[in-house]
């Protein structure tokens, strides 16, 4: 059912909970899980106290940079658009969790806070999806990176120094389909061995990736 409390739209759900969960979606509605047992007065006062923190949280959704979200409010992972909730909580967290992203947040949080999390979000995922691709793609060419780190990359995908083969990812693949990552591993692997685009680069890139003109254009289409 939804309601309205001082003045704000509450879709209010009833569930065998044991206490009261209030979030905020990224497009600002508010909804309530409240457990059985409690009253209507109860769950209205409860939305009335919380009336400031739920303003604050709807401002810092919609204030989420286009760096960071999709222009209708999702979060994307791996090439899956998820919907995004805030709710109040004693720490700061991220999770993804019933096919969307939760933010929890404490009241004192900053205006910045949702893309900090997310951005952290995504370096975890982006570490543990290199960790486990790079080592195949090195065994694949049999060349070897000599240290590599996630950075956050406005013009470039990845990049690396031939002389210290030192190869750099940005945090922004962690938003697209998972053979984007394999392709630029790959990319930025066979610049070990070749520092331009020149013929032999693309045809080794060709020979590993087949795909790699598709998978490109595939990135470049949405940054």
């Amino acid at each position: 059912m939804t309601e309205t409390i001082n003045g704000i739209p509450v879709e209010i759900t009833r569930k065998r909970i044991k206490t009261l969960r209030i979030t905020v979606t990224r497009e600002g509605a508010v909804k309530v899980s409240a457990p059985f047992f409690l009253g209507s007065d109860t769950i209205r006062n409860f939305v009335t106290a919380k009336t400031s923190w739920i303003k604050k949280q709807q401002e810092r959704a919609k204030s989420l940079s286009r760096d960071t979200l999709h222009d209708n409010g999702e979060a994307y992972l791996w090439g899956v658009a998820y919907p995004i909730t805030i709710t109040q909580g004693q720490r700061a967290k991220c999770e993804l969790s019933g096919g969307m992203f939760i933010f929890s947040l404490p009241p004192a949080s900053d205006e910045k806070s949702l893309t900090l999390l997310l951005e952290a979000f995504y370096k975890k995922e982006l570490t543990r999806q290199i960790k486990a691709r790079l080592p195949l793609f090195e065994a694949l060419t049999g060349l070897k990176c000599a240290s590599w780190s996630i950075r956050k990359m406005s013009s470039h995908w990845g990049s690396c120094t031939t002389l210290t083969k030192a190869i750099r990812f940005s945090l922004n693949l962690a938003k697209h389909p998972p053979e984007c990552l394999d392709y630029v591993i790959l990319h930025e692997l066979l610049h070990i061995l070749y520092p331009n685009h020149g013929r032999q680069f693309k045809a080794d890139l060709t020979r590993y990736c087949p795909d790699w003109q598709n998978i490109r254009k595939k990135l470049n289409n949405r940054k």
